[in-house]
């Protein structure tokens, strides 16, 4: 449902600002893929991206995740 979709965004996207905050407070990329539940790699690319775009970076690009 539409509702149930939002809430996992929302979800997500503060998973992310989370791997930012963790970040900005000198926690490293293992330690913050364990606390968030992120893969390393995972870790590496949002915070690549947050470096690169801001906060934008960290908003899905059109076109990816599961087809509905």
């Amino acid at each position: 449902s539409r509702r149930t979709r939002s809430a996992t965004i929302s979800q997500r996207d503060g998973r992310r600002a989370r791997v930012i905050l963790l970040a900005a407070q000198g926690c490293s990329r293992v330690e913050i893929a364990r606390l968030v539940g992120f893969s390393l790699r995972s870790v590496t690319l949002w915070c690549k991206r947050f470096q690169e775009q801001g906060l934008d970076g960290l908003i899905d690009k059109p076109g990816r995740g599961r087809k509905s």
